[in-house]
Parts: structure tokens; C-alpha cells; sequence
């Protein structure tokens, strides 16, 4: 009979990865005879192997699973067998293959900055897959202060800002991280708050000179 070190094969599409099992066959009555092992099932892109591929019960042979870029992501059936003494004994297992990890931060596009007023300003940007949303801002592009990080996955972004000083340059960038934690940083953007009406009157004169009088002037 047969028995494997875990109940669901699984091999990630497209790194080429090469993932071993432990099969272990053994001896249930009779005589130990060789036997050769083999796999049915396979999708295309996949191939496996066996180390040994013959042994003679009790004995563990190590199945090893690659996985082609080509290979269709899904879950198969695939089965497990022994060939020996003139009997075939057989093991059926789901084998998964999974997509790769995600390692690509999202691509920040669109970035503007609207609704400016003497104390506020609006962020908005795009980004190519759902990600969170965060704006870093400041008098100079050490920025020093972020908005509160919003971390509903999308992809297009609003941050309002308030509590500017009027009439102030102020540098921004928007931040993005996507579910897998890939994050996306802007380059730098500047923008001026609107300045205050000026409603300082002028200093009081105190001393008045004429100079040159003249009959005329």
C-alpha cells in the first residue's frame, strides 16, 4: 500500500520550482518484491520524478514536482501508483498549482491636487491595481508629517488635507501598498495655499517732513 507526507500536492505556476513529497510504500502480506513507482494525472507543464524509483517494501521514495511557466493554474487529480509482484496499488491525490507570489508594487499614475484653499488641499490619484492610500506632505520634501493610512484596497484615491497654513509652498507625495504588501512611492509635487486678504492697516504716521518748499509745491 501507499501512503504520501501530505494530503494535497502543491507547485507555484511559472517559477520553475522544484517542490519534493515523501511516499512511503509498504508491505501489507507476502513476500517484498521491487516496485516501480509512477504518476498519472499530470496538467501540461508539469513533470515529476522519483528518487528511488524502485525500492522494495517498506521503503520511501521522494517525489519531486516541477512547474513550467505555461502550466495552467487549477487543481488536478492526479494518481500515485506502484507497480510489483504483478500488482498495481495506487494513491489519488489533488494537486494544486498556484499562482506566484505577487512582487510588483502598483504603477502611481494621475497624481493632482485640487480644492486648494488658504488651509486645505485635495490628493487624487490612480493606481493600477487596489491598493491603500496615504499622502506625506510638509514644508520641504523631508515632509515629517502623513496623513491617517487608509487601507481599503482601491484604485482611485482621495486624500483631503486640512489644517495648512495660508499663503505656504508646501511638497507632497502619494503612497500606495497593494494586499501583498508592495508598496509605491510618487515622486515629489508642490503646491501654494491661498494667502489671507491682508487686513493689517498701515502703521500710524508720526513724523511728517517737508523738504524744499517752494512757492508751487
Amino acid at each position: 500500500d501507499f501512503s504520501s507526507s501530505n494530503s494535497t500536492l502543491s507547485v507555484i505556476q511559472g517559477t520553475s520550482v522544484t517542490t519534493s513529497y515523501a511516499v512511503k510504500a509498504t508491505l501489507l502480506s507476502g513476500t517484498t518484491q521491487p516496485i516501480s513507482f509512477f504518476i498519472s494525472g499530470l496538467p501540461a507543464g508539469i513533470t515529476a520524478s522519483f528518487s528511488p524509483l524502485l525500492c522494495k517494501p517498506p521503503c520511501t521514495t521522494q517525489l519531486t514536482v516541477n512547474a513550467l511557466p505555461q502550466t495552467p493554474l487549477g487543481t488536478y487529480a492526479v494518481i500515485i501508483g506502484g507497480v510489483g509482484g504483478g500488482l498495481i496499488r495506487t494513491l489519488n491525490l489533488p494537486l494544486a498549482v498556484n499562482p506566484p507570489a505577487d512582487s510588483t508594487p502598483p504603477t502611481i499614475s494621475g497624481v493632482l491636487v485640487s480644492d486648494i484653499t488658504t488651509n486645505s488641499a485635495t490628493f487624487t490619484w490612480t493606481t493600477s491595481e487596489p491598493a491603500t492610500s496615504q499622502v506625506e506632505y510638509g514644508r520641504d520634501t523631508t515632509y515629517g508629517i502623513a496623513t491617517p493610512l487608509d487601507t481599503s484596497p482601491t484604485i482611485t484615491h482621495g486624500v483631503a488635507l486640512s489644517g495648512l497654513s495660508d499663503g505656504s509652498l508646501y511638497n507632497f507625495r502619494a503612497r500606495s501598498k497593494d494586499p501583498s504588501g508592495n508598496e509605491a512611492v510618487s515622486i515629489n509635487f508642490s503646491f501654494q495655499t491661498i494667502a489671507l486678504p491682508d487686513s493689517i492697516s498701515p502703521a500710524e504716521i508720526t513724523t511728517l517732513t517737508i523738504t524744499n518748499p517752494t512757492d508751487t509745491s
